[in-house]
């Protein structure tokens, strides 16, 4: 899996991220929850092996992604 933030994105984990600073944020936060990722330059290459851990993967990220969740930690 191949991740690339949007400015939504950036926008939706802090404000004036730059690309940079977003994706070492999202990889960060992916790695303390056991996720295998490698900062490629220009986005994240996160690896999955199995359609269980593939799902696993999505929901960590939507949930990195929602409104709520960001609200509640960034108090």
């Amino acid at each position: 899996m191949y991740v690339r933030l949007t400015n939504q994105g950036l926008s939706l984990l802090g404000e004036n991220l730059s690309q940079e600073a977003g994706l070492n944020h999202l990889m960060q936060q992916l790695k303390n929850q056991g996720t295998l990722v490698r900062h490629t330059g220009s986005g994240l290459r996160i690896t999955v092996g199995t359609p269980q851990e593939n799902q696993r993967t999505i929901e960590r990220i939507k949930h990195l992604f929602d409104p709520e969740e960001i609200n509640t930690n960034s108090l």
